[in-house]
């Protein structure tokens, strides 16, 4: 019967008794009459009493079992941040799990890799015999193929092997399955490596020879000196670059440290660089030039002399410098005998010289690895009285405008009607052209009274007008 419905006192007068008794909350017919709200009320409190009970154990079902994922991912992140100098090495080359910036996917890929070692230590204690866990403590050791490494103290005692480097081998032996699916982050450094050494550099020189068999010896004191000074820019554009905060504008430099100044530096000092289209650009080779000509410039001047001047060129390490030595060691001079007076073929003659000693052109290019066209433009330089390197430099003057042009604009804008604004007249005198004469409309009077100009609009509107 249901709970709700209340006991009914009745009256028996034949036996003379009162009886309490619950009235029955269905009828034995549809529909159920005066009864049928007991009914409605029955089924409500079933119904909901049921919701409740599996609204409530259901809740608690989820809440514990969420708090005991959390619990134990965060258990599990406290023995590997304990733990950690023990297996880092392992993992070393495979995951960056020292690297304070690491993303989700690394951070997870740690503590499975420490949740199957984990497996494995309660693997190895299950194997110890009862004996050997009185002298040790099954949960602090683990035992690498023979060696014992302390997990709470990650330092290797001798048991078989006594060095360092045997742990690390013996961990590398037991990782060697997992290495394919956790080196993706090392094997990346490998390919940017391997891409850069495919490239090739193609001399101008027309030699046939291969930059790797003779890597540069023919560097000198000055030379590693400026070496060392872009190895300190290039490590101070790599914290500049890896500052926190706001990151810069702009997109990131393709080869990191290979800034315009560094480039340049490197090329005039004769080392490895890149060029601006990411060409690797390895450094030049002092080769041994086999001359056939009259002056028989081998036997004048040994290869150890020659190759002492090409260390000494490019260790100079500044295009201004090298440009002053080509100009000092190749003189210019009158023909000194004519075939042809009225010839206008050829007005002057070259004299090469290395060390004090007259060689021929080819000799003297080949031992200092230039081209002919940077002797014409050391010679060149001679003339004007500089041998600075103005190249990249904005020089001007080429499109500057004339002053008879500036006084023609000047003139005609004159001529226009101004006045005095009434607002500022007691603070200035300044005068302003009527509100209908807009530079737009002056420049084309300008161009119809000027028809041969050659004045843009652009230019029109910057010239001052007093």
């Amino acid at each position: 019967y249901p709970l709700f419905l209340p006991k009914q006192l009745y009256y028996n007068p034949a036996t003379n008794q009162t009886i309490y008794e619950k009235p029955l909350p269905l009828s034995p017919y549809f529909p159920f009459d005066e009864h049928k709200y007991h009914v409605l009320a029955y089924l409500v409190e079933e119904i909901g009493c049921s919701v409740c009970i599996f609204i409530n154990y259901g809740t608690d079902t989820l809440f514990y079992s969420f708090m005991s994922y959390v619990l134990g991912q965060i258990d599990i992140l406290k023995y590997f941040l304990n733990n950690f100098d023990s297996y880092s090495k392992k993992i070393k080359g495979q995951l960056d799990c020292d690297d304070d910036r690491a993303d989700f996917v690394t951070m997870q890929l740690c503590i499975f890799e420490h949740q199957r070692i984990i497996s494995e230590i309660a693997l190895a204690n299950s194997k110890i015999s009862a004996e050997e866990n009185n002298e040790k403590n099954i949960d602090s050791y683990y035992d690498f193929n023979g060696i014992s490494v302390d997990i709470q103290n990650p330092e290797p005692f001798s048991k078989d092997a006594e060095t360092l480097e045997q742990v690390e081998m013996a961990v590398d032996n037991n990782s060697s399955n997992e290495n394919n699916l956790m080196g993706a982050s090392s094997s990346k450094e490998s390919d940017n490596e391997r891409d850069l050494e495919n490239f090739t550099d193609f001399e101008d020189s027309g030699s046939e020879y291969d930059p790797d068999t003779a890597i540069a010896k023919s560097t000198g004191s000055s030379s590693d000196s400026t070496l060392e000074q872009i190895e300190d820019e290039n490590l101070k554009q790599t914290k500049r670059t890896e500052r926190k905060g706001r990151p810069k504008k702009g997109r990131n430099a393709k080869y990191l440290g290979q800034t315009f100044r560094n480039r340049k530096k490197l090329k005039d000092s004769n080392k490895k660089h890149y060029s601006i289209k990411g060409k690797l650009i390895k450094p030049k080779i002092f080769i041994d030039f086999l001359c056939n000509c009259t002056l028989k410039c081998n036997e004048s001047i040994s290869q150890e002399n020659r190759k002492k001047v090409f260390e000494n060129f490019w260790g100079l390490a500044s295009y201004n410098a090298q440009t002053a030595y080509i100009a000092a060691t190749v003189r210019q001079q009158g023909i000194k005998r004519k075939r042809n007076k009225q010839s206008t073929r050829r007005q002057y003659t070259r004299v090469y010289e290395i060390s004090n000693i007259k060689v021929c052109r080819d000799m003297y290019i080949k031992t200092l690895h230039i081209s002919p066209k940077r002797v014409n433009t050391a010679l060149k330089k001679i003339k004007t009285g500089s041998v600075k390197d103005e190249r990249g430099f904005i020089q001007g003057g080429h499109i500057k405008l004339s002053e008879e042009t500036k006084n023609k604009v000047i003139h005609q804008i004159s001529k226009f009607p101004t006045y005095i604004s009434h607002y500022t007249r007691n603070e200035s005198d300044a005068k302003y052209s009527v509100p209908d004469h807009t530079l737009r409309k002056m420049y084309h009077l300008y161009t119809e009274d000027e028809l041969n100009h050659k004045l843009g609009f652009s230019s029109y509107k910057t010239i001052p007008i007093l």
